[in-house]
């Protein structure tokens, strides 16, 4: 765990490789997609580097064109697998909503009950959204992150298709990856109830920006650092060095 957690700051100049990171996720808010595909890029290289044992200190930022085209990559892995659960949440979200304001007009016409019914119905229905979403995310990880590794190794978008190869990534480590996605929601959780708190509150709100640009690119390193992690700890259970493994 402190290993984990230190990762982003090892190195020399990794404050200034942290800069840039958070400068691109910033700009990501402003300009569509592209400065993101440069955050998807050194993901990449980051997690090369610690598959590869060599995460003692983070990548320099330069081949260019290579992170554009691992995060074009990402890009295209990350579609495939969430979009669908993006648009079960959204679906459950506007479902939700719709049940809400049909719950409201029905108060005003008088028939509280039907009101209540329709209210109380729509807030169940969204829970078990949230539920079922949540146990999606879990089997989705456990799939997407042995599959989107092995992509950025092979640098193949067509890799991510090949299951047989990853799969036994999978099969070799089934509870180091139940760990890791623990672990990564824990923290996303953590910063999601931080966020809003510094939301909610009126002083400290003006600071959102600058916690942004901090905690984007640390949690992008500790995210890349965990699926390198756990993806060599699965190529050594299978007995793999971890050149061979990438040939999978």
């Amino acid at each position: 765990m402190k290993g984990l957690f230190l990762f982003p700051l090892r190195g020399k100049e990794w404050g200034r490789k942290l800069l840039y990171l958070g400068l691109f996720w910033l700009a990501g808010g402003l300009v569509p997609v592209i400065p993101w595909l440069f955050v998807g890029g050194y993901f990449a290289a980051v997690v090369r580097k610690v598959v590869r044992d060599e995460g003692e200190k983070l990548p320099e930022w330069q081949d260019w064109n290579r992170f554009i085209v691992d995060g074009i990559r990402l890009l295209g892995a990350g579609l495939i697998f969430f979009l669908p659960l993006g648009l079960f949440f959204s679906t459950a979200f506007s479902l939700y909503f719709g049940t809400s304001i049909a719950g409201i007009a029905l108060a005003r016409g008088g028939k509280e009950i039907a009101s209540l019914l329709t209210s109380f119905g729509g807030l169940l229905f969204y829970g078990w959204c949230l539920t079922v979403g949540m146990l999606l995310s879990l089997l989705l990880g456990l799939v997407a992150w042995p599959a989107i590794t092995y992509m950025i190794l092979e640098e193949r978008f067509s890799a991510l298709f090949e299951v047989k190869a990853w799969w036994k990534i999978v099969r070799a480590n089934p509870g180091g990856y139940l760990i890791a996605m623990f672990l990564f929601w824990g923290v996303i959780i953590a910063f999601q109830v931080i966020s809003q708190g510094f939301f909610f509150t009126v002083v400290l709100c003006v600071f959102l920006p600058v916690i942004y640009a901090v905690a984007m690119p640390y949690l992008t390193l500790i995210t890349a650092g965990l699926v390198g992690q756990v993806y060599r700890e699965s190529l050594e259970a299978l007995g793999k060095t971890v050149s061979s493994g990438m040939e999978v």
